[in-house]
């Protein structure tokens, strides 16, 4: 699976290699983010599987590309 996290996500990641091995849902995926960076915790964002932002829990594969995605803003 191939994550790519945007704006301030990719400052808490700063490019590290984050282990995601036999994740099979967004819930699951979110606990091992926020064990690994806690600073997460104290951020909210959305997750997009395959390029569609889901709301709630959803199933992801190896082959996912997931996009963590912060707070929009604009107007």
């Amino acid at each position: 699976m191939k994550i790519i996290p945007f704006g301030k996500l990719a400052d808490i990641l700063e490019h590290k290699s984050v282990m995601v091995h036999h994740i099979l849902d967004t819930d699951g995926l979110r606990e091992v983010l926020e064990l690994q960076f806690p600073q997460m915790l104290h951020v909210k964002y959305l997750i997009a599987v395959n390029r569609k932002i889901v709301m709630e829990n959803t199933s992801i594969t190896e082959d996912s590309v997931i996009a963590l995605l912060p707070p929009f803003s604009g107007g």
